[in-house]
């Protein structure tokens, strides 16, 4: 009879707290919402309402159109890393705005010069004496002539005054990465991943450029210290001619022992002969940069990264450092001929035909588009 008096009172202490009661405990289900605003140029990758619970944080990726670059990202309090925005953790409802800029890019798939100055013309001696002047400082347009600070004629229309240089020079060239003048170059580790690192190869290396223009990938050279051999990469390895097949180097020549010495090299195994054709094979098999698809460069596309506003040597030496003063091989060979082949020399930037036998630097290339 005890327990049965027990049991009733319990079921209606019970009772009437779920016939009126409050129930005091934590609402854990509160939730707020989050909008999401992308103005135009852009989009983000979720629907532009959310509800999102107290506490929580939202995540969403921001995609700029073709055309487009994030400006800005802002709201709930949260931060853009690359190309997702985090909001803080979520006690109110909040706005995200994403803000777009039109880019400014050369539709050409060809690199400029990285010619930035303009040169002058010594009247009085009838010919150019100078070639180091800041065309803005003289004047100089694309359509007017300008003045030097000692009265000379500065001719309108000079290489520096058209093209991505151009642009550059004038701070308004979206780069994908940096580079000097209207280059676009970024920096790859040995793995493949995009360099985060200080640029400072000497304390961080990395192993490959990304030619951000033309969607060429460029095998990096290792230092030079005089001596043949020391790496794969070596700036001072040289090579010779030889390819069945054409893009690593134009003709056959036979796989010769003892025609140039570099990194591996045994003369009773033809893989480590120092010519073209074994370097490729060599640095395929190797992987540099995660990637098996490396060749000799054509002509143009090793043109393609001189930098004829510098010499000695004329490149980017903060993205292609280790770079020789020299001639480097291309696979292209001259039309006439036909055996002559092509040699790009990074201590001025002229082209230059060499003879068959004769041992130069090459610099891999691969594209990745």
């Amino acid at each position: 009879m005890r327990q049965l008096i027990m049991s009733l009172g319990l079921l209606a202490v019970f009772g009437l707290a779920g016939c009126g009661g409050t129930d005091e405990r934590p609402n854990n289900d509160a939730a707020h919402t989050v909008s999401l605003n992308a103005a135009v140029g852009g989009s983000f990758d979720i629907n532009d309402q959310q509800e999102v619970a107290e506490g929580s944080v939202l995540s969403a990726t921001v995609t700029p159109d073709t055309g487009y670059r994030i400006n800005t990202v802002t709201g709930c309090g949260g931060t853009l890393t690359e190309n997702t925005y985090t909001t803080a953790p979520i006690t109110e409802d909040c706005t995200v705005e994403a803000d777009f800029k039109v880019l400014i890019v050369s539709m050409s798939k060809i690199n400029d010069t990285g010619i930035i100055l303009c040169g002058n013309y010594d009247a009085e001696n009838g010919g150019q004496w100078s070639s180091t002047l800041n065309c803005a400082d003289t004047g100089a347009t694309e359509n007017s002539d300008g003045i030097d600070a000692d009265g000379n004629v500065v001719p309108a229309g000079q290489d520096a005054h058209y093209g991505r240089d151009a642009l550059a020079a004038a701070g308004s060239l979206y780069k994908v990465g940096g580079g000097s003048a209207g280059f676009d170059f970024t920096r790859i580790n040995s793995d493949g991943s995009e360099y985060t690192g200080n640029g400072d190869y000497a304390t961080n290396p990395w192993s490959c450029v990304r030619d951000n223009v033309t969607d060429l990938i460029w095998e990096v050279k290792a230092p030079s210290n005089g001596n043949v051999g020391d790496n794969l990469h070596d700036a001072d390895d040289l090579y010779y001619r030889r390819s069945t097949v054409e893009s690593n180097s134009g003709s056959v020549e036979p796989a010769a022992p003892n025609r140039a010495t570099c990194y591996g090299y045994n003369s009773t195994n033809s893989s480590t002969f120092c010519n073209t054709e074994a370097f490729v094979y060599r640095v395929n098999v190797a992987g540099l940069c995660g990637a098996n698809d490396w060749r000799m460069p054509k002509k143009e596309e090793l043109r393609s990264i001189v930098h004829y506003g510098r010499d000695n040597p004329s490149i980017d030496s903060d993205y292609f450092p280790n770079t020789e003063n020299n001639g480097y091989r291309s696979g292209s060979i001259e039309a006439y001929f036909g055996i002559l082949p092509w040699i790009i020399n990074f201590d001025s930037g002229s082209d230059s035909l060499s003879a068959p036998g004769e041992n130069f630097r090459v610099r891999l290339v691969r594209f990745v588009p």
